[in-house]
């Protein structure tokens, strides 16, 4: 097996093992949480957790959307899904892995290995491996449970996976899982890269801004970013 970029022959020992980055299966949980594949901060919590004696197991719940959870919550709540499950007001300290109403998982569950460890560069169809992790594996994980009535899935490319890209009995995944009950909805990916998205998803209704705030608020970022790019030019002649 050759070295992976991230971690070398640690993370290749481990990615051996099948490495399962996802929380138990409680049978009522009601919502699957969906995340691309394991990335960086994922990685090395699991390491850090399992070198220091943690079981597989339990290095492997530590690690599971390690680090997002507040943001996750602040938008189920901001968007209404936690009111519609009868879970409004979702608690910012509540541990989505445990918590009996939730399942943590991934469309892909093997690692992320790219140099810098970021799933953005992850190509979640790229490889037939890829491919039947998400039809094989991701689909029967949340058809098996009865009780999982809506699936959110996070990111744009886990979304044009699973709406334009991968395939199940002829129509795509998301159409495959609507038409067996399952209510598909996408959420920004809770990344700093993505801010604003998840900000403006995070309010309740009353205090979400009209377009017109919107495009304002966004027009005077716009106007203070390039003061200051005229300032750091003008520093410089």
């Amino acid at each position: 097996m050759p070295e992976c970029a991230i971690f070398s022959r640690q993370i290749c020992a481990i990615y051996a093992r099948r490495l399962q980055l996802t929380s138990p299966r409680p049978p009522t949980c009601k919502v699957a949480i969906v995340g691309l594949s394991a990335a960086d901060t994922q990685l090395q919590t699991f390491i850090d957790k399992y070198n220091r004696g943690a079981s597989y197991e339990e290095a492997a719940l530590e690690a599971a959307f390690y680090g997002l959870g507040r943001d996750l919550v602040r938008m189920m709540n901001g968007l209404g899904v936690a009111r519609k499950l009868g879970l409004h007001p979702l608690s910012e300290s509540i541990d989505l892995n445990r918590s009996g109403h939730f399942l943590t998982t991934s469309l892909i569950k093997c690692a992320s290995l790219t140099v810098n460890g970021s799933s953005s560069d992850f190509d979640p169809w790229k490889y037939e491996s890829n491919v039947r992790c998400i039809t094989e594996r991701f689909v029967p994980e949340v058809l098996e449970r009865d009780s999982i009535e809506h699936i959110l899935v996070l990111g744009s490319k886990a979304k044009k996976a699973l709406t334009s890209k991968v395939r199940m009995h002829g129509v795509f995944v998301h159409d495959y899982l609507n038409e067996r009950g399952k209510v598909v909805s996408y959420l920004p990916h809770p990344s700093g890269a993505n801010r604003e998205s998840v900000d403006l998803a995070s309010l309740d209704r009353e205090d979400f801004p009209t377009m017109q705030q919107h495009q304002d608020r966004m027009w005077a970022k716009y106007e203070i970013r390039q003061r200051e790019k005229g300032k750091r030019q003008a520093a410089w002649r």
